[in-house]
């Protein structure tokens, strides 16, 4: 009996349920408090071969067979992974990148396999997945590091994945097919979807600024009134000052990628901005999840919950929401409308500029 790949896919995913279980008895058994942190390593990287040995002969597929083993918080799953090789799990954040993981991540990662079977294109899928694996790496190993657990034996795997995540990223870029359009350029004023896509860069902007302030320590009373009264969560330090990093991350790369993005709705032919809006979108839908999720968890402190009055409810979620639905329709109007980012636009801008 033969399976496709997506199918094979599947089943190795749905091993790690007994693989988890296993492992976790398996140090309980050996009594995990007297044993070597290199046992647990070498159990959760000999999950991950033998998951990715399972997928490795489906080609082109292989990239997308390795799950991530820490997804499980159950009872008698994960426990002793949680507890000594990667506490910052346990955290308000590391629950609802859990659950992100265990549910987003995986259906894009069935999604993309069902493509590659069925010879489908899955380059949006694909950008997007990036994107979110991008931010979530990129946050967690710097909270990780700069936390109260410090460097921690679960780092590695985190390594692992990037490492993993970097040459995927690579292969679906060169996949990237340029579109092409003989629609003449029209002025921005006058794209009214464009237009909207121009005040959320502005907007969001404005909040990479404002946020990325917030956490820096600025003096401003206005900034410490917001802290304070509609987002307490961005002081939130132990274990692991997962929202100052993801604060960081949006002063220091979502906002220059606002600014190209702005760029490339004024002058026309720049046709890599449908591509960066993709991953955008993928890294701001994964950090907006969890930041928001986190916001509200109960691991979270009371205190530096949201505050329960109609006013700070009501401003949190106006702007994480505008913050999480608008990378998402910006990615959309960029891939539905070609017309402005294509090579023909380069052909066009050039004629012009000689004509000049």
């Amino acid at each position: 009996m033969s399976f496709s790949n997506a199918t094979k896919v599947f089943i190795a995913s749905v091993l790690t349920v007994p693989l988890t279980y296993v492992y976790n008895m398996v140090m309980l058994l050996i009594q995990w408090d007297t044993t070597s942190p290199v046992v647990w390593l070498i159990g959760a990287l000999f999950i991950l071969t033998v998951l990715s040995v399972s997928v490795v002969r489906s080609s082109g597929s292989h990239g997308y067979g390795v799950k991530k083993q820490d997804n499980y918080q159950f009872y008698g799953f994960m426990g002793v992974f949680l507890k000594v090789v990667e506490p910052n799990l346990r955290s308000a954040h590391g629950t609802m990148m859990c659950y992100w993981h265990g549910t987003g991540m995986y259906a894009m990662n069935l999604l993309i396999v069902t493509a590659i079977s069925w010879n489908n294109s899955f380059i949006e899928v694909g950008l997007f997945w990036c994107g979110s694996i991008a931010n979530s790496m990129v946050v967690l190993l710097l909270a990780a590091l700069s936390g109260k657990h410090g460097l921690t034996w679960g780092t590695l795997l985190y390594v692992s994945f990037a490492l993993i995540s970097a040459p995927e990223f690579l292969k679906i870029w060169r996949q990237r097919q340029i579109p092409k359009t003989g629609l003449p350029p029209l002025p921005v004023r006058k794209r009214s979807l464009d237009c909207l896509c121009m005040l959320f860069l502005t907007f969001a902007s404005f909040m990479a600024v404002f946020r990325g302030l917030a956490i820096l320590g600025a003096d401003s009373q206005t900034i410490q009134d917001y802290v304070t009264y509609i987002e307490p969560y961005l002081a939130l330090q132990d274990p692991a000052p997962f929202p100052r990093i993801q604060m960081l991350v949006y002063l220091f790369y979502f906002l220059p990628l606002y600014i190209v993005t702005a760029y490339g709705l004024v002058f026309e032919g720049c046709y890599w901005v449908p591509d960066i809006t993709v991953i955008h979108a993928g890294a701001a839908v994964q950090a907006q999840i969890i930041h928001i999720g986190a916001s509200l968890h109960p691991r979270t402190p009371y205190v530096q919950r949201v505050p329960p009055n109609g006013v700070s409810l009501f401003l949190f979620w106006a702007i994480n929401l505008l913050l999480l639905v608008g990378p998402i329709f910006m990615a959309w109007n960029f891939w539905n409308n070609f017309h402005f980012a294509s090579r023909e636009a380069i052909t066009r801008r050039d004629s012009t500029q000689k004509k000049e």
